[in-house]
């Protein structure tokens, strides 16, 4: 589905942040799976067109979105901080630890590798 907002009510990227909201995607993922057939079906006039969402001013949904860039971009950071960590590393590459004989906590280090 496409959306496009209304410009001069809607900055697009709050309401992008609106639609992935946890509670807009629990909603309309309780909405597709009381629906029967084989493509739960999810459209704009039955669906979103009802939604009330409160909205502020669009000053105020910049600063929100700006707050969210830098919230994700903060997430995208760490994760790639993460991936590089030389630990992290050796976990991702582990193939199986020496555990002096317990195979049952070899097979957990395994796991928790694979994981990783």
């Amino acid at each position: 589905m496409v959306i496009r907002s209304k410009v001069d009510v809607v900055e697009p990227r709050y309401l992008f942040a609106l639609l992935k909201s946890k509670q807009m995607i629990d909603e309309l993922q309780h909405l597709a799976e009381s629906r029967s057939g084989t493509f739960p079906q999810i459209t704009f006039n039955s669906e979103l067109a009802t939604k009330v969402i409160n909205l502020p001013t669009r000053v105020i949904q910049k600063k929100i979105i700006s707050i969210l860039d830098a919230i994700e971009e903060k997430i995208d950071k760490n994760l790639q901080i993460n991936d590089n960590l030389p630990l992290h590393q050796e976990w991702k590459d582990a193939k199986k630890v020496d555990c002096g004989g317990n195979e049952e906590t070899a097979e957990l280090f395994s796991s928790l590798s694979m994981a990783a």
